[in-house]
């Protein structure tokens, strides 16, 4: 990674690098993505947790030059198109709106399938940036009714910020995270001050 971890991502405690390396850059070089790269990505996403093994998120990706490409680029918010342009693959993470009551929810199941798929992308050498989905896009063609998307990840190869159109170019850094102790409470609601 291109940044110093330690000074824009310090961890208090000693946890598996791959998290404070995994960071949602905006600059991409505009290579392609290989089929195999995305599948293992997918893969990835696959063994994260899932009620008796079956997840209930679905994923719609298109490589770059592929014919459905438009398709997921119009997913993308109009406002990231500038640089998520240069994506090598577009995923639309896609949930039911109705599960059943005994299992996990479909979007803590599609949040922890992200995880993985992003942590799988950044032991790969590339760059994972998740949106919401744009809302005036239109629907996705073959999708059930049912599904709707709730994030389109950009994927790419890493670019030179320098190469980043304005705002991004200068917020072209890992973010911090605030402390533990903001989130988290023993036997309590966390105490945000």
């Amino acid at each position: 990674m291109p940044h110093d971890l330690d000074r824009h991502r310090p961890s208090r405690l000693p946890i598996v690098p791959l998290f404070r390396e995994r960071w949602s850059a905006r600059a991409l070089s505009g290579e392609a993505i290989g089929h195999d790269e995305v599948l293992t990505l997918l893969e990835a996403a696959r063994w994260a947790p899932a009620d008796r093994g079956e997840p209930p998120w679905r994923i719609v990706f298109a490589l770059r030059d592929a014919e459905s490409w438009p398709v997921l680029l119009d997913q993308v918010p109009e406002a990231e198109r500038p640089w998520a342009r240069h994506a090598g693959a577009l995923l639309a993470l896609l949930i039911p709106d109705t599960a059943p009551q005994e299992t996990l929810p479909p979007l803590f199941a599609a949040g922890a399938a992200w995880q993985n798929l992003a942590l799988q992308a950044t032991d790969m050498g590339l760059v994972t940036h998740a949106l919401a989905p744009s809302a005036g896009a239109p629907p996705l063609p073959g999708v059930p009714p049912a599904y709707r998307p709730v994030a389109i990840t950009v994927v790419g190869r890493p670019g030179r910020p320098q190469d980043l159109p304005e705002p991004w170019r200068e917020r072209e850094v890992p973010s911090g995270r605030a402390r533990l102790e903001r989130y988290v409470g023993e036997g309590r609601f966390p105490d945000p001050d």
